[in-house]
C-alpha cells in the first residue's frame, strides 16, 4: 500500500491506497469468521454454546466491567477466550 492525499474530507489529512487487490486466502478468511462468531457470542447475554461449542467458563466483573467466556473446541484442539468490549447500556 501506499500514502495519498484524501481530499474527499477536510478532516482527514492522509489514507491508505492499495494499488492492487490485497486478498487472503480461502482458509484465512473462514478462520476469521469462525472466530468472529466467537467475538459476537460475547455479546449474548445467555450463551450456553458458543459458536456450537462447550461452554468452560463464563466471567464477569462489575467494577472492572469486563465480560467474556471460555470455550473449548474438541474438533480444533484449542480453548477459544472472548471478551467484550464496554457495554454501555440505556
Amino acid at each position: 500500500p501506499r500514502m495519498a492525499s484524501s481530499t474527499s474530507s477536510p478532516t482527514s489529512a492522509m489514507s491508505l491506497e492499495c494499488d492492487a487487490p490485497c486478498p487472503v486466502s480461502e482458509a484465512i478468511f473462514n478462520d476469521l469468521v469462525h472466530y468472529f462468531k466467537y467475538a459476537c457470542s460475547a455479546y449474548i447475554p445467555v450463551c450456553p454454546r458458543p459458536n456450537g461449542q462447550n461452554l468452560v467458563l463464563e466471567f464477569g466483573n462489575f467494577i472492572t466491567d469486563i465480560q467474556g467466556f471460555i470455550a473449548r473446541d474438541d474438533e480444533r484442539k484449542e480453548f477459544v477466550v472472548a471478551l467484550r468490549g464496554r457495554w454501555v447500556g440505556g
